[in-house]
């Protein structure tokens, strides 16, 4: 009964890899679904074709807005910016709570090409060692 089992299960395994099921899950790339939707169109360099920007005392054509002037940002780069703030902030802040609780590595040196560094917790010095420099 179980080696029937495991072959019919081998089978029907096999058949969904293949796609032989109707309700096979097919593989999809959702980004190009979701640009699909969106066609590249290259801008034209042609000069000819690029509008003159509108005076004030224009007159303005019936159903056209004039829209107010505003800047382009990137909120991209503007995201990773804020991010890398947030960051800084956030090391900044272990860093004041570490020193406060006498938590890290401080070397001094000792000559040209020697130093002594000490690693501390709680201002007790956990590990001392010699280190040559050059």
């Amino acid at each position: 009964m179980a080696p029937a089992f495991l072959a019919a299960l081998a089978t029907s395994l096999g058949a969904a890899q293949a796609g032989e099921f109707g309700n096979a899950v097919q593989p999809n790339d959702i980004r190009k679904e979701m640009l699909s939707e969106y066609r590249f169109s290259p801008v034209s360099r042609d000069a000819g074709r690029t509008a003159a920007p509108r005076s004030e005392g224009a007159p303005v054509e019936a159903g056209v807005v004039i829209m107010a002037t505003y800047a382009v940002r990137e909120p991209a780069k503007l995201n990773e910016l804020h991010a890398r703030i947030v960051q800084s902030q956030a090391d900044a802040r272990q860093a004041a709570v570490a020193a406060e609780l006498g938590i890290g590595v401080s070397s001094v040196p000792i000559g040209d090409h020697f130093a002594l560094a000490a690693a501390t917790v709680f201002h007790i010095p956990i590990t001392i060692a010699g280190v040559v420099t050059w």
